[in-house]
């Protein structure tokens, strides 16, 4: 089947050649025959550093059921997320998880292959899942059963993917209950980054990131907001993409700003995040008007359209008087900053050009629009009560105004602040509200697209990259798509750190991806949190070397 990359790509076509393809086919080849264990059995330990893409190779050619991986993955979350170092990164799992590996394993036993069939996934705890409550990590939603999967659980469901339960989040994705804690929610408690639990674990997509970086399924899928894949994508050392607003639909998800929100994988590579990505996006949705015109996109394989030689000839700007302008480089760290300039001289090295954008007006800094809205509290009503409509009529909440009057009646939720819900009912003020909201996305996109738009065209740029996550203001604001990725560890702690490429057109995805995956492979940043933090895992047997038993506690 011919592989035909999405309509208004710009000027390369991200397609593998024969030879390319070739050598793809070869790289897969050689996986699968270094993946092979015919003599032994696979153990929980052998997740430590699998990937999707690994884990596939080892299905297809036998060396182990999808209901026996599923059981591997339970034994992990059972042995590191509530025991042991206690990540709290998996809020439940499915309680038919096991049916669902057995049909992979059907599926497979009939001839289907695929990419993802038979692979473990979990899903943030705010999108929903049929047959699994979708709580927001909130008290108030503990028994909220939604009737029907979100479309991009559809997706992976279809791509054959094991949903094996749901992750843990900020509570609400957005502090709404007036929680103090990055990462941690009154119904799920505080998740802990396996690279270093002593960090402030930031974003609401933690339960997602930490989940993936200590091996509890194979990949995961968050949502942002403002930073909530990428922020703890970069403290995970793990690979997300925030897609174009609207390549992936939003129905089902539990919503903060719809200005903003996403919905993105999160995994260990580029090249898995491209294989989540292409089943997550499903085409247009009725109930997300962003969706329209994404029909073209559905059923696109960004997995297959990497290459690693796609830096070669690429223009990739950076935008250094709006970073110096704003003060970020000053915040830098000396070990971050050395990892960014080492970032940089090896994407030209890989054949890049690297331009220097001198415009100040470029966004690099987070601005949540429910606070720069006008309109944002009547537009944080109208999406929440959008969500609840699709809920069953026996869920417990089923308006923004029950919510705030269950919010009020819950200490856990308003131990730290009390939160403030505005209501609008009148008909003239909604009208108003409406005009104010819409002129507010125009400007809104105006500030952050035209400064990308110019310096496109000025510098005749393929893709711009920032330091850390400081593409998300543009990217959440704009729409456009950014993908982060680990580019090593500080000097000083080992910490993870990572940079953003931002595509300077909507549906760019491929491209930028393909940008990452060429920087992937040619550096192989990515070491395991086993390898990083040891001393987390001393008294946990399923990931291995258990020499340190003697100084586990009773």
């Amino acid at each position: 089947m011919t592989t035909v990359s999405p309509p208004r790509m710009r000027r390369r076509v991200m397609a593998a050649s024969a030879a390319t393809l070739s050598l793809a086919l070869a790289l897969t080849a050689g996986a699968a025959a270094e993946a092979a264990k015919p003599a032994e059995k696979w153990t929980t330990a052998d997740l430590n550093d699998a990937t999707v893409a690994s884990l596939g190779a080892a299905l297809e050619a036998g060396e182990l059921t999808s209901v026996e991986l599923a059981g591997l993955y339970v034994e992990r979350i059972e042995a590191m997320n509530s025991s042991g170092p206690g990540l709290n990164a998996v809020r439940t799992l499915s309680p038919d998880w096991k049916k669902q590996a057995q049909e992979a394993d059907k599926r497979r036993a009939h001839g289907e292959t695929g990419p993802l069939l038979g692979i473990p996934v979990l899903i943030k705890d705010n999108t929903d899942v049929e047959g699994l409550p979708t709580t927001a990590g909130s008290l108030i939603l503990a028994d909220s059963y939604p009737s029907q999967d979100a479309p991009a659980v559809e997706g992976l469901r279809e791509a054959g993917a094991v949903i094996l339960g749901k992750t843990n989040l900020l509570e609400f994705s957005g502090k709404i209950s007036g929680l103090a804690a990055n990462g941690y929610s009154s119904l799920g408690g505080k998740t802990l980054d396996p690279y270093d639990v002593s960090i402030d674990y930031v974003g609401s997509s933690t339960g997602s990131a930490s989940a993936t970086a200590a091996g509890l399924a194979a990949a995961t899928v968050g949502t942002d907001t403002g930073g909530s894949l990428m922020y703890p994508a970069l403290q995970s050392s793990l690979v997300t993409i925030r897609p174009t607003r609207g390549l992936v639909s939003r129905t089902g998800v539990v919503p903060l700003s719809l200005g903003r929100d996403a919905v993105g994988p999160m995994t260990r590579t580029v090249t898995d995040t491209a294989t989540m990505l292409t089943a997550l996006v499903t085409g247009p949705d009725d109930g997300d008007a962003a969706t329209a015109g994404t029909e073209d996109y559905a059923g696109f394989d960004y997995a297959g359209a990497l290459s690693a030689t796609s830096l070669e000839g690429a223009r990739i700007g950076i935008p250094t008087g709006a970073l110096e302008a704003s003060g970020y480089f000053d915040g830098m760290t000396a070990d971050e900053t050395a990892l960014w300039q080492e970032g940089i001289a090896e994407l030209e090295r890989q054949g890049a050009t690297i331009v220097d954008v001198s415009d100040e007006t470029i966004p690099v800094m987070f601005m949540d629009s429910l606070v720069s809205n006008p309109a944002g509290a009547w537009v944080s009503e109208r999406a929440m009560n959008a969500y609840f409509d699709r809920l069953p009529g026996d869920a417990p909440i089923q308006s923004y105004k029950e919510m705030a009057a269950a919010v009020a009646e819950t200490p856990e939720m308003t131990r730290y602040a009390t939160p403030t819900f505005t209501f609008v009912d009148d008909d003239a003020d909604i009208a108003e509200l409406e005009q104010q909201n819409a002129a507010y996305e125009v400007e809104n996109a105006a500030v952050n697209l035209t400064p990308i738009e110019d310096a496109r065209d000025t510098y005749d740029l393929d893709a711009m990259l920032f330091p850390g996550v400081t593409s998300d203001y543009v990217s959440g604001g704009g729409g456009l798509p950014t993908v982060e990725f680990p580019i090593g560890y500080t000097a000083s702690d080992h910490n993870p750190y990572g940079m953003a490429l931002l595509g300077v057109e909507p549906y760019s995805e491929a491209q930028i991806l393909s940008y990452a995956y060429d920087y992937e492979q040619a550096t192989q940043h990515w070491e395991s949190p086993f390898e990083v933090n040891p001393t987390l895992f001393y008294c946990v047997d399923e990931v291995g070397d258990s020499t340190a038993d003697e100084y586990c506690a009773p």
